[in-house]
């Protein structure tokens, strides 16, 4: 759920605010149902309580401490008020990199000779921000709307000119009812453009990349400065308290955010094999920060050695289910050019006989289950459907939905385009990854660097103490550095295995940079 839907359903409990604000008016588009006089109401009464709330925590109420909170009351207004336009934008881009394979779903489709409006229909079924609004459109279709003026609705009220193309060449289609090559040509278009846009993309993580080390590894050795020298320069101090908050709760959520816009400019995966978010990483994260924090030796280590372990076994069986997918959608576009060769009028057990062959690995063994069903008269929809869902994979149930189409359309001979797709689409992924790969390695070697300079920061801080009026307990950096770092390690997996484009590797990346880090700052000195 995003952050917009929480406050959009909280604004229901608020009143309307008379007041306009131009920067609402994209919330129509991302939440229909919002109102955007009450989404201003409920920003107000938050960012006043955020405000006071730091007030109360850390500043006297005084001209200072009064003019910090209108500061920060205005910062946090403005976050509020541009945060659907921020959303929007977001949609906006995923609908972008979603554009090729619709167009290429929907130009195939076509070629199979489905009428407009089923092909359309079809091609909306599978996930995606596009497909959504897509779907929305045949659902007014087939209660009396027009095709034609819904699809001129969707294009004359997005902002993009990218997408305002497609539309109206898919508009045009139907008009003419010929030209589904053009649609194709379109796609192969845009996917250059992709190609074209991969280095922005990658200049642009790098700055991220960038600023969320600074965050992580610059700011708190700044901070552990300020903290000891105290009174004697900068007239003021923190206390334990403040300290534990500001390394385990506000550089955090810091970083987070750094990572979430990040993420939101991240170009898509095609054919992503989208699971649950994984929230192993963090629950193991924050049991071993109770464990650290809370627990006396050996009890803590006890707990940290258990934690490690499980996480560990978690990731083999993950490990173990992805390579297994992996396997099967690398067989996939040989066994589809395999089945495209096949005499027209063929029955589904003839593609299943011919994929039983070994060198198609795990998905001969699914293909000989899928012909045992179809022996036991099980219906041909019900058993790809059973394939689709049995494997995981997206690739394998959009392979699956147009088997059944190709064999009821006697077009088997178009699946070698089903197959040219997903190497193309591949073949973008590979160039993502390699693109990315620098700031794959900025990050897991920052977890090398960040303890290192945090450490040599609280022994050169150490040696200024003699500056500063106040004595500084040293012991509660020594005991939040652990914890901190755990943190830091799980931004840093998550952030890692999104460049990746594969979630399923955060755990051994948080394993790996937890472990490394923490080596680093006990064990090494310089």
């Amino acid at each position: 759920m995003r952050i917009v839907d929480v406050l959009v359903k909280l604004s229901n409990y608020f009143p309307e605010i008379n007041i306009e604000s131009k920067e609402l008016d994209v919330l129509k588009y991302i939440k229909p149902e919002a109102v955007a006089k009450k989404y201003l109401s409920v920003s107000l009464f938050l960012s006043a309580l955020f405000s006071i709330l730091i007030l109360l925590l850390k500043f006297d109420f005084n001209l200072y401490g009064f003019g910090v909170t209108l500061i920060l009351f205005a910062v946090f207004v403005f976050t509020l008020i541009k945060l659907p336009s921020f959303e929007y934008s977001l949609t906006i881009h995923r609908m972008e990199s979603e554009l090729p394979i619709v167009l290429r779903t929907l130009s195939l489709l076509l070629d199979m000779n489905l009428p407009f409006q089923k092909a359309i229909k079809i091609a909306s079924e599978e996930s995606g921000e596009l497909n959504k609004e897509l779907k929305t459109i045949v659902a007014d279709v087939e209660k009396g709307a027009s095709l034609q003026k819904r699809l001129s609705a969707f294009s004359s009220n997005i902002k993009s000119l990218t997408i305002k193309r497609a539309i109206n060449q898919i508009i045009i289609v139907y008009q003419i009812g010929t030209g589904a090559q053009d649609l194709k040509k379109l796609a192969d278009e845009l996917l250059s453009i992709q190609r074209f846009k991969l280095r922005e993309y990658s200049s642009r993580v790098a700055i991220f990349g960038l600023i969320f080390i600074a965050l992580s590894t610059i700011l708190p050795t700044l901070f552990i400065v300020t903290t000891i020298l105290g009174k004697g320069i900068f007239e003021s101090e923190f206390n334990k308290e403040q300290i534990t908050i500001i390394f385990l709760l506000v550089l955090p959520v810091l970083a987070t955010s750094v990572v979430l816009v990040a993420k939101s400019t991240l170009p898509n995966i095609i054919f992503e094999n989208r699971g649950k978010f994984n929230y192993a990483p963090m629950l193991a994260a924050f049991i071993l920060v109770a464990a650290v924090l809370v627990l006396e030796e050996p009890l803590n280590k006890i707990f940290i050695a258990i934690t490690y372990i499980i996480l560990f076994f978690i990731f083999i069986l993950d490990y173990k289910k992805q390579k297994r997918i992996a396997d099967i959608e690398e067989q996939i576009p040989d066994a589809l050019m395999t089945a495209s060769a096949i005499p027209k009028g063929v029955k589904l057990d003839r593609i299943f006989e011919m994929w039983q062959d070994k060198r198609y690995g795990e998905l001969a063994l699914e293909s000989k289950v899928a012909k045992k069903q179809l022996e036991a008269n099980i219906k041909p929809e019900k058993v790809l459907f059973s394939l689709s869902e049995r494997t995981h994979s997206q690739i394998l149930k959009r392979v699956c939905s147009f088997i059944a189409l190709a064999i009821n359309t006697n077009t088997i001979d178009k699946l070698n385009y089903v197959a040219d797709d997903i190497l193309k689409f591949r073949e973008i992924d590979r160039e993502r990854n390699n693109t990315l790969a620098t700031q794959k390695y900025t990050l897991i070697f920052s977890s090398l660097l960040m303890p290192l300079i945090i450490k040599s920061t609280i022994g050169l801080a150490y040696s200024m103490q003699e500056l500063s009026k106040t004595a500084i307990d040293f012991n509660i950096f020594y005991t939040i550095m652990p914890a901190y770092i755990i943190l830091y390690a799980l931004l840093t997996s998550y952030f890692i295995s999104e460049l990746e484009g594969k979630k399923h590797n955060v755990i051994i990346y948080f394993i790996a940079t937890s472990m490394l880090a923490a080596v680093t700052f006990y064990f090494i000195n310089i």
